[in-house]
């Protein structure tokens, strides 16, 4: 079974959308000078270690997201990418980890 064959619901693409906004995000801020990294360490922290109880969660749940869940999550993904500075780096990263601490991830 080829992963385009494969049904996704909600959760499967929140996962698939968040998995790759964690991921740009840590890339972005490894990107950083030295200097700009200050203020992102600990939020960095916070969402990679709320990333990892949202991919439990979306493993052993059920279907748990929406799809506006999913919109979200889109949106700021793309926000991430979009981030020209740590400045604007650090927004998006508090917005995922809003989103994280929120809806069906805090239960």
């Amino acid at each position: 079974m080829t992963d385009s064959s494969i049904p996704k619901d909600s959760d499967t693409l929140t996962l698939e959308e968040l998995g790759a906004a964690v991921i740009k995000a840590n890339v972005k801020f490894r990107l950083l000078p030295p200097d700009e990294t200050l203020d992102l360490w600990e939020p960095i922290q916070e969402l990679n270690d709320k990333y990892s109880d949202a991919v439990i969660k979306l493993l052993k749940k059920g279907v748990i997201t929406t799809s506006g869940d999913v919109q979200n999550m889109k949106a700021i993904h793309q926000e991430i990418g979009r981030a020209a500075n740590s400045q604007s780096l650090l927004s998006s990263v508090l917005k995922v980890i809003t989103f994280l601490k929120s809806g069906p991830f805090f239960v």
